[in-house]
């Protein structure tokens, strides 16, 4: 969306894919694997919430982490 943060609107990020959404664009929440250290269910994005919980939770490595992991490479 294109909606501009302020303090009252406040941006959240998906927990599933790491992306920046205002709260209307994550109004869901989902088990995430532990190996994500998350406990409980997290706020996701429309996108993560349409993936089938099997392939969801198989995932060894959150997508976010392996963003992280190669923006953080030095050139």
């Amino acid at each position: 969306c294109l909606i501009t943060f302020t303090f009252t609107n406040r941006r959240h990020h998906c927990r599933g894919c790491g992306e920046i959404f205002c709260g209307d664009c994550t109004p869901h929440t989902r088990l995430l694997p532990a190996s994500w250290g998350y406990r409980g269910e997290q706020r996701v994005c429309d996108n993560c919430m349409s993936l089938s919980t099997d392939d969801f939770l198989s995932s060894d490595t959150s997508p976010s982490a392996s963003t992280a992991a190669s923006s953080s490479t030095p050139m």
